[in-house]
């Protein structure tokens, strides 16, 4: 059932991602903002505007206007930046991570690895959004973590600082494609807390640049037969007596992440 949800978001994503709005935004001069959709007429001294949800047509002076901002994704224009707070926006992200590692390598058990996620989400209000997305993470071998993504920010501000959590659930890739037989290892909870800075842009884009600790858990499980080595037939025997070996692993990870939403 969970590798079936997991199937279904990860081929559910790429529309996600697709997800645009439909409202125009014209930047005046002075920071005010209009949005709707504009008409094409061909009149080079006026922009031809419709207002959303409205039959009403204004007429905008070309002089007054410092830029038109095609819908490339629902966002709010704030004294001239682009802030992406509100209706549908895409994510991107890497990490640097480091913890200890469960083996030990020369003199030393340090773990350094660079992970990196995608997603996609929507802005309920300008000071929370909540999205869902996937990523890539390597610890004693490589996990894909599926989660959700909570973030409240400080509203109104075009750089704002925020809380963030992640959590899901993560899947253990290696073993996906080459799994020996009797290994019931697999992924579980993962849990991101991390606190951070929203950076406002003129580019169509934020930047957001956190630091948190994460949490990951994985169940190593192996199903094995008895056996013994009989020196003097020089013969392995199998009592066919099944054993079962499980140990529950806790990868603990300083993150810092530099990521982007569109």
């Amino acid at each position: 059932m969970m590798r079936s949800l997991y199937l279904l978001l990860l081929c559910a994503l790429p529309l996600w991602l697709g997800a645009q709005a439909t409202h125009t935004r014209v930047l005046l001069r002075g920071g005010s903002v209009i949005q709707g959709t504009v008409l094409d007429t061909g009149d080079p001294n006026y922009i031809h505007i419709r207002l959303p949800d409205s039959d009403s047509t204004l007429l905008i002076p070309a002089a007054v206007v410092q830029r038109i901002i095609e819908p490339k994704g629902e966002r709010v224009l704030r004294e001239g930046y682009d802030v992406p707070d509100q209706g549908w926006y895409k994510g991107t992200a890497i990490s640097f991570m480091a913890g200890l590692s469960y083996f030990e390598a020369g003199d030393t058990r340090m773990r350094e690895s660079i992970s990196a996620q995608a997603e996609v989400g929507y802005y309920f209000r300008n000071w929370c959004s909540v999205g869902v997305g996937v990523g890539a993470d390597h610890y004693d071998e490589w996990l894909v973590p599926v989660f959700a993504h909570v973030r409240l920010l400080m509203p109104n501000q075009p750089n704002a600082a925020y809380l963030s959590l992640q959590g899901g659930r993560s899947i253990a890739a290696e073993r996906v494609f080459a799994r020996s037989p009797g290994d019931l290892s697999r992924g579980r909870w993962m849990w991101h807390p991390s606190v951070g800075v929203r950076l406002a842009t003129r580019r169509r884009m934020a930047v957001h640049i956190d630091a948190g600790y994460k949490f990951q858990y994985f169940r190593l499980e192996q199903t094995f037969d008895n056996q013994s080595f009989d020196p003097d037939w020089g013969l392995w025997w199998w009592w066919g007596v099944p054993t079962r070996v499980r140990e529950d692993r806790l990868y603990k990870s300083f993150v810092l992440r530099l990521g982007a939403t569109f």
